[in-house]
């Protein structure tokens, strides 16, 4: 029905109907959102009309003015919509989670272009703007588990490629996966498996997957001092941050390709960077034998690939056992002096061992696998300093000068 009509035509009836400054801000609105795409309390909340009940509430509102003001678009056109369902001459419709999203044609979007009335500041949906803002502001170099960003938000913040699963921001110390339910077209199936791994499926959508750009940066990120960060799909363009992940492995499997044709996929095995052990200086549970292996034999062990592992379990298993001997090589090298400022450890602890903790000079993070030359061992003032102080990013790099003086070349 309304495939027929140009972005022109849409220019045309949009300039008659849309006459009034409050039909241009609801659909100034509507091409803001992510993806253009919203629902009918969605759109209330970003025009501040709240709650009306008198007009069936903020979701009736919305229908209201906005299916009033497609009706006259519909006039202009000389469309006729089945049902009344006037909407439809500016939207598709898509069901998600119980409610019906709005999603711009693109000859609307592309005619509110053309016209300049893409609007200039609208309000998120709840739940959105305030993880916005602290993006904005540079006030989260850490996700909050469970919290919804915006993928739009995200990128804006960080860079990286805005379409994909696999986003690896130039110059930035992360990765961004993305997965969701719209990868099954594709033969991706990402998903969790037993003892907590997840398989995530690597890029490309037809023929053999190769460990190549994103693929090659999700294997290698702890080599190259990468954090990987892991977003579920809501919809809506919206994404739910399920937490910061390690690659402990990788499998291969035969899956479909978009076109049916069989082809080798790339599954990442993901294990939760909280799963690998403790990030302080102390583990009581730990390894004791680490402790009095010489430093040279320690650093081997931290610096290991890991051998012919053969199961998922196994090969998250090695890089627990590497994670704790960089951790122990780095507190050992220190030798009970921060590497930062040069001061005694604060205290001892239960066992007696002179306190300091490992941080990792290259991630935003602490934890998980990484070459010892990136690590050091600090006194938990200067951990703070190195993450939160007003010169944390000088602090961070006369660290990282003063570690690479101290570690044997290679």
């Amino acid at each position: 029905m309304t495939e027929q009509y140009t972005v022109r035509d849409y220019i045309d009836a949009l300039r008659e109907a849309a006459n009034t400054p409050f039909r241009r801000e609801m659909l100034a609105a509507h091409y803001q959102a992510p993806d253009h795409t919203l629902t009918a309390t969605q759109m209330s909340e970003a025009l501040g009309w709240g709650e009306a009940a008198a007009e069936g509430g903020s979701y009736g509102r919305a229908n209201l003015h906005y299916g009033g003001l497609a009706r006259r678009i519909s006039e202009s056109l000389g469309c006729s919509v089945p049902g009344g369902k006037w909407l439809y001459v500016l939207s598709t419709f898509e069901k998600r989670e119980g409610r019906w999203h709005w999603i711009m044609r693109p000859s609307v979007a592309a005619a509110l272009e053309r016209l300049g009335w893409t609007g200039g500041g609208q309000r998120r949906p709840r739940g959105v703007e305030e993880s916005a803002g602290r993006l904005r502001e540079g006030k989260m170099p850490i996700f909050s588990p469970g919290q919804v960003y915006t993928r739009r938000d995200l990128h804006q913040a960080y860079g990286g490629q805005r379409q994909g699963g696999i986003s690896t921001p130039t110059g930035r110390p992360l990765i961004m996966l993305f997965t969701g339910s719209e990868g099954h077209q594709y033969g991706y199936s990402d998903d969790w498996i037993e003892d907590g791994l997840f398989l995530y499926t690597g890029e490309g959508q037809q023929g053999d997957m190769t460990l190549a750009r994103g693929n090659l940066a999700v294997i290698e990120h702890a080599t190259d001092g990468k954090d990987l960060h892991l977003f579920e799909s809501m919809g809506g363009g919206r994404v739910r941050y399920v937490g910061q992940m390690v690659c402990t492995g990788q499998q291969e499997r035969e899956v479909p390709d978009k076109d049916g044709n069989p082809r080798r996929a790339i599954l990442f095995e993901l294990t939760p960077l909280s799963t690998l052990g403790p990030e302080s200086g102390e583990d009581p549970t730990g390894r004791r034998d680490q402790w009095s292996l010489p430093l040279a034999t320690l650093r081997e062990r931290a610096l290991a690939a890991g051998g012919l592992a053969r199961t998922p379990h196994e090969r998250r298993q090695q890089i627990r056992e590497r994670s704790e001997a960089v951790r122990v090589y780095v507190l050992r090298r220190a030798a009970g002096v921060c590497e930062a400022c040069a001061e005694k450890a604060p205290f001892r602890t239960a066992v007696g061992r002179p306190y300091l903790e490992p941080h990792h000079t290259r991630r935003l993070t602490d934890g998980g696998p990484d070459h010892p030359a990136w690590v050091a061992g600090v006194c938990p003032n200067c951990h703070r300093r190195a993450h939160y102080g007003e010169d944390g990013s000088v602090f961070n790099e006369r660290l990282k000068t003063a570690i690479r003086e101290k570690e044997p070349d290679e």
